[in-house]
């Protein structure tokens, strides 16, 4: 993303690449989102893969202790 941005702010300025990186920004988390819904902690199928230090921030992302 950070790749874009770059090109976009070097063709058509800073404001130009603001609007694109939180585009970006919003676009990739929905993927992240859509994809792993089934990978979270409460589904059961990633158990081995997380600990009781897992948390939900309150954006909705997990941080990990």
């Amino acid at each position: 993303m950070q790749c874009s941005e770059f090109t976009v702010r070097h063709a058509c300025g800073d404001e130009t690449a603001l609007l694109t990186r939180k585009f970006l920004d919003k676009m990739s988390n929905t993927l992240m989102r859509m994809h792993c819904v089934d990978y979270m902690p409460e589904s059961g199928k990633c158990h081995d893969y997380f600990t009781s230090s897992a948390t939900r921030t309150s954006s909705g992302r997990w941080k990990f202790s």
